[in-house]
């Protein structure tokens, strides 16, 4: 390892195409993975939430569905939501897209009736907005919905 006169190693700076420089760049992501974080603390809560109902429902990276919806047999769902905010649950179609189905308030379930196959998401609630017309950020995502004929437990976180 090099000796360095300041007893640090330098920082390198590169012009990048926008003009900045690319520590300057990794300074703004970083301010905004923490100002995202705090977001999400403020939106969702924390586990330590004095309700009873449950804990955090902290966000998870969100991305387009990757497993849509197809033909299969039928199989209903339970959710429940064991986060202490409410909760809104969308079904991934047969092209990927996402469709509001229900708002479960903290502590509640519901029976879905649905098909093996078929995945569902869990997102925050954006507040101010008709219910169902916003998602919101990513809490859970359920994958294809198994074979099987017993009610199927989906929990919230």
């Amino acid at each position: 390892m090099a000796h360095h006169p300041q007893g640090r190693p330098p920082v390198l700076s590169f012009p990048s195409p926008t003009g900045c420089r690319y520590d300057e760049v990794v300074t703004k992501r970083l301010i905004g993975i923490l100002i995202t974080s705090s977001l999400v603390l403020a939106a969702c809560g924390s586990s330590s939430d004095s309700d009873g109902k449950g804990g955090n429902c902290a966000a998870i990276a969100d991305s387009t569905p990757t497993v849509c919806s197809m033909t299969g047999a039928a199989r209903n769902v339970i959710f429940t939501n064991n986060c202490s905010q409410p909760v809104d649950i969308w079904w991934v179609n047969a092209t990927c897209g996402e469709n509001f189905y229900r708002r479960l308030d903290p502590g509640m379930s519901y029976t879905q009736p649905s098909f093996v196959t078929h995945p569902w998401r869990a997102r925050t609630v954006v507040a101010g907005v008709p219910m169902g017309t916003t998602k919101g950020m990513l809490i859970k995502e359920f994958g294809a919905i198994p074979a099987g004929t017993t009610d199927l437990p989906f929990s919230v976180p």
